[in-house]
C-alpha cells in the first residue's frame, strides 16, 4: 500500500489578512504582496503538497462510480449523495503546548457550525446533490511529543478513531469522512484524501468561520475528487493561448515551461486561493465535469459566429456555461461569467482589494482581483493535461487573457470586460465581450474559423491528443453503452434524467478506457465530460430541455489514439412533458355600468418557468371578447382592459391559456360579472 504524501514545511506567506486555502509547494510560486491594504496578517495556513494519494478504491467496496447520483446506502433516490463526517478532536501531544487554536475553537458548538457551513455551501455548489452530515464528535489523544509531523498524526488516529472505523483506508466506498481537528496549531497546516468516495481530513486551523471553515471547505473539495485550481499565462506578447502540453505548473525561474500555471493561482475557486472571509464557489470547469452544472452550451460549429448569453454562474437559471471547442487542435475552453452574488458574494476579486500579480520568466506578469462589482467580469478557463488520477478530475486553471490598464501584452488580467476578446491558440476560436449586465448575464460572440482547404497549410495540431504508440499499431477496440436513469421528465421539473455512459475495452478484460465521452441531443453536442477511473461519466439534461422526444448519444474519444479507438452507443429516448400551468383570473370589481370598461387580472403560472409566454383568450358567455399575447415580461402576470358591454345582465367571463411549445394549455375557472 502507498504511503501517504505528507505536506511540506513551507508556509504560505499570506499578506493584507489572507489566508490562503491551497499553500505553495516547493517549486512553484508564492502569491505575490499586495500593494496597499487595511489588514494586518494574523493568520497563516500551510497547504503546500495538501492532496494525498491513496489506493485505488477496492472493487469490493464500490458501489457506483464517482458522481453525484450514487444509489448506495448512503445515497437516496433522488440523486441526493449523503457525505457523512465524523470529527476528532485530536490532541497530539500530551501537553497541546502548541495549542493556539483554543477550546472554543474545537469545542462542540463550534464544531456543528463548522460542519453545518459545510453542509450549505456543498449542497449549493452541487446543485443540491451533495448532502454532508455531521456523524458524530469524539476526543482522541495520541500522546506524542511533537506535532511537527501532521501526517503522522493523521495516520494514527486513523486507526483508532470511531472504533478504528477508519482504519486502513476502509472508508473508501461508503462516502464517510474522518475530520481530525488538532488543539495545536500542527504549523496550521491542513491536507487531505484525493477521491475515493470518502476521505480523510487533517487540519491544524480550528473550526472558526473566518479561518478554519474555509480550509474545511477546500479539502472536503479534495475528498469530492477536485484537484487545485490555478491561474496561467502564456509567455507571449502575441499569443495568449498554447497546446495543451505547453501548461504546466512553473516559477518565475523556469524557462523551459511556455505557459507557466501557478497551481493556487485561482482566487475565485475554494479549490485555489481565497482570502479572508471569503468562500467563493466552484468554477464552471470544475462543476460541469463533476455534474453539477447541467445548463451549459457548447458550440463546437467549424465556420460559425454565434451570440450567446451567459447567465452568472452565481444564479439559479439559464446558460451559466459555455463550452467552446476548436475543431482542429480540439482544445476545450470554458467561458464562465461572475458576478459579486449568490454563491461569489464573497468572491475576493471584487472585495475591494487592490491588483495582485505575479511574474513569469522573461518579465511576464498575471494579475487578478481588483475586478469591478459593479459589472462583473469574464473568465476563460481549462483543464491541465496529465492533471486528473484514478478516482479524480483533473485540475484547473483560469487564462490571462487580456492586457491589463496599461494595455502592456506582456502584463495581462485573468479576466474580460465588455469590448475584450480572446482568440485561442491557432487562431481557430474567439470570443468577444459584448456587454456585462448582472441581472441577466454576459453577451459573448464565439467565431470559429472555417476548416483548412486542400491544399492550405496544416492548422496545428493539439500535441497532447497525438498518438504516443508505435506507428501502424491500431489500438484496443472500445464499447460505449449508454444508460438512463428515468425514461421521462417534465419541462421547469428540478427532477431531470440522467445519461451515464460507460466505456470500456473490447478485449474481453472488461477494464476501463481513457479519455472523454460526448454527449448530444438530437444531433447537438451538450456536453463533454472526462471519464472517470470506472470508465463512466454522467451527463443530467436540463430542467429547461424542450418538451417532446429527445435522443441522447454518447461518443468516446480516447486519450491515446494509438491505445484504444472511438466508440458510440446506440441512441435512447426521454420524453420530456409540457409543463402543466396553473391559470388564474379575477375582477376588480363584479358588478359595473355599462359605460364601465371592466378590468380582468389573468396569472399564468409553471413549475421552473419564470416568465410564461402565449396567447390569452378572454370569453364572456361563450362568445370571444379579448385576445392578449402575453409577453414575457410581464412575467405571467396582466391586467386586461375588457370591453363595455352594451346589455343589462349577468355574464360568464372565462380566461384561458392557449400554450406554448413547452407549456400546455389551461382554463381559469369562470367568474360572474354583472353589468347594471
Amino acid at each position: 500500500m502507498p504511503a501517504r504524501r505528507r505536506p511540506a514545511t513551507l508556509l504560505a506567506v499570506l499578506c493584507a489578512g489572507a489566508v490562503a486555502l491551497g499553500a505553495i509547494g516547493a517549486g512553484t510560486p508564492g502569491p505575490a504582496a499586495y500593494a496597499a491594504t487595511t489588514a494586518t496578517p494574523t493568520h497563516t495556513v500551510d497547504l503546500s503538497n495538501d492532496e494525498v494519494t491513496v489506493p485505488a478504491v477496492p472493487a469490493s467496496r464500490l458501489s457506483t462510480p464517482r458522481s453525484t447520483t450514487h444509489s448506495t446506502t448512503d445515497s437516496t433516490s433522488t440523486g441526493v449523495t449523503v457525505e457523512t463526517v465524523y470529527v476528532s478532536r485530536l490532541a497530539v501531544t500530551t501537553s497541546t503546548k502548541d495549542d493556539t487554536n483554543g477550546d472554543d475553537e474545537v469545542d462542540d458548538a463550534t464544531i456543528k457550525a463548522a460542519v453545518a457551513s459545510m453542509h450549505d455551501y456543498w449542497w449549493e455548489q452541487s446543485s443540491h446533490t451533495v448532502d454532508i452530515q455531521l456523524g458524530g464528535i469524539e476526543d482522541d489523544s495520541l500522546g506524542l511529543s511533537t506535532c511537527s509531523d501532521p501526517g503522522a498524526a493523521l495516520d494514527g488516529v486513523a486507526k483508532t478513531a470511531f472504533k478504528g472505523a477508519f482504519a486502513n483506508y476502509s472508508w473508501q466506498g461508503t462516502h464517510k469522512h474522518l475530520i481530525a481537528l488538532s488543539k495545536e496549531a500542527c504549523g496550521t497546516q491542513a491536507f487531505g484524501t484525493v477521491g475515493g468516495l470518502g476521505g480523510e481530513i487533517f487540519s491544524g486551523n480550528g473550526g472558526d468561520q473566518t479561518y478554519g471553515v474555509p480550509v474545511l471547505l477546500h479539502e472536503f473539495g479534495h475528498n469530492l475528487g477536485f484537484k487545485h485550481s490555478g491561474s496561467a499565462i502564456c509567455r507571449s506578447s502575441t499569443e495568449f493561448d498554447g497546446l495543451g502540453s505547453d501548461f504546466a505548473y512553473a516559477d518565475e525561474k523556469n524557462d523551459s515551461v511556455l505557459c507557466p500555471v501557478l497551481e493556487y493561482g485561482d482566487y475565485s475557486d475554494i479549490m485555489g486561493y481565497s482570502l479572508k472571509g471569503a468562500r467563493p464557489g466552484l468554477s464552471s470547469v470544475q462543476r460541469s465535469l463533476a455534474g453539477y452544472l447541467s445548463d451549459v452550451e457548447a458550440d463546437d460549429t467549424a465556420g460559425s459566429t454565434q451570440t450567446f448569453t451567459v447567465a452568472p454562474l452565481s444564479g439559479s437559471s439559464g446558460s451559466r456555461s459555455l463550452q467552446v471547442t476548436d475543431p482542429v487542435t480540439g482544445a476545450v475552453y470554458y467561458v464562465e461569467y461572475r458576478t459579486k452574488a449568490g454563491g461569489d458574494s464573497t468572491d475576493a476579486e471584487f472585495g475591494g482589494y487592490l491588483q495582485n500579480c505575479d511574474k513569469a520568466y522573461g518579465g511576464y506578469t498575471k494579475c487578478s482581483l481588483g475586478s469591478s462589482a459593479s459589472t462583473g467580469i469574464v473568465r476563460i478557463m481549462r483543464t491541465l493535461d496529465g492533471s486528473a488520477q484514478s478516482g479524480t478530475y483533473p485540475a484547473t486553471f483560469v487564462l490571462a487573457t487580456s492586457p491589463d490598464t496599461a494595455s502592456d501584452p506582456s502584463r495581462r488580467d485573468t479576466r474580460l470586460y465588455a469590448g475584450q476578446s480572446f482568440t485561442d491558440y491557432g487562431s481557430g476560436v474567439t470570443i468577444a465581450v459584448k456587454s456585462l449586465t448582472p441581472a441577466s448575464g454576459a453577451v459573448v460572440t464565439v467565431s470559429i474559423a472555417a476548416p483548412e482547404m486542400p491544399g492550405d497549410e496544416p492548422a496545428p495540431a493539439d500535441k497532447t491528443s497525438a498518438p504516443s504508440g508505435r506507428p501502424g499499431v491500431a489500438g484496443v477496440a472500445t464499447t460505449t453503452t449508454l444508460a438512463l436513469n428515468r425514461a421521462s421528465q417534465t419541462y421547469g421539473s428540478t427532477t431531470t434524467a440522467t445519461a451515464t455512459a460507460a466505456a470500456t475495452l473490447a478485449d474481453g478484460s472488461g477494464d476501463a478506457a481513457h479519455g472523454a465521452v460526448t454527449f448530444s441531443r438530437n444531433g447537438r453536442t451538450v456536453s463533454t465530460v472526462a471519464l472517470d477511473a470506472y470508465g463512466r461519466a454522467s451527463y443530467r439534461l436540463p430542467s429547461t430541455t424542450s418538451a417532446g422526444t429527445q435522443k441522447v448519444t454518447a461518443s468516446f474519444t480516447p486519450a491515446d489514439a494509438s491505445a484504444e479507438t472511438s466508440s458510440s452507443s446506440g441512441s435512447t429516448t426521454v420524453t420530456v412533458k409540457k409543463a402543466a400551468p396553473s391559470v388564474r383570473s379575477s375582477l376588480a370589481a363584479t358588478k359595473v355600468s355599462r359605460s364601465t370598461t371592466p378590468k380582468l387580472t389573468v396569472a399564468v403560472s409553471a413549475t421552473g418557468v419564470s416568465a410564461p409566454t402565449g396567447t390569452l383568450t378572454v370569453k364572456a358567455g361563450g362568445k370571444t371578447i379579448k385576445t392578449y399575447t402575453l409577453p414575457s415580461s410581464k412575467k405571467g402576470r396582466v391586467i386586461l382592459t375588457l370591453p363595455k358591454f352594451a346589455k343589462t345582465g349577468r355574464y360568464s367571463i372565462k380566461a384561458s391559456y392557449a400554450g406554448t411549445s413547452n407549456i400546455s394549455s389551461g382554463t381559469a375557472k369562470s367568474l360572474v360579472l354583472t353589468v347594471k
